[in-house]
């Protein structure tokens, strides 16, 4: 495991650019939280992307499956070899009990995906006697 000190940048991806339109890749498309509390504090993931295609890589629009769910993504467009994060935080205060799956779709100019679901699963706990 490489570990950085304080000010020291990341070092940047290998990224192999095809030639032709954006092409999105994702790190992970899911991410599972285990099991936490109702009520606790949100659950937050960053699900980084890069794109490998020679054309910027545009945002459309994030389509989330319910408001429990904040999003923020890049704006402006991704340039060729270049990484975005989308931010994503579930608020614990707004879900049932029991089993969680919720999902972002993400829009974009991508060619190869047009159209990915990043998905966020686990199990809410609730107290003793309630709900």
């Amino acid at each position: 495991m490489a570990l950085m000190a304080c000010g020291q940048e990341k070092p940047k991806r290998q990224v192999i650019v095809e030639q032709g339109p954006a092409q999105i890749a994702f790190d992970e498309t899911l991410y599972e939280f285990g099991a936490r509390q109702y009520d606790s504090e949100a659950v937050r993931h960053d699900f980084t992307f890069v794109n490998k295609g020679s054309l910027p890589l545009v945002i459309q629009k994030i389509v989330t499956t319910c408001g429990c769910l904040k999003v923020d993504y890049p704006k402006e467009p991704v340039p060729s070899g270049e990484e975005g994060v989308i931010h994503v935080a579930l608020d614990m205060s707004d879900v049932p009990k029991g089993y969680l799956k919720r999902t972002i779709s993400v829009y974009s100019n991508a060619t190869n995906l047009p159209e990915v679901r990043l998905c966020l699963t686990g199990t809410v706990l609730y107290p003793e006697g309630t709900y």
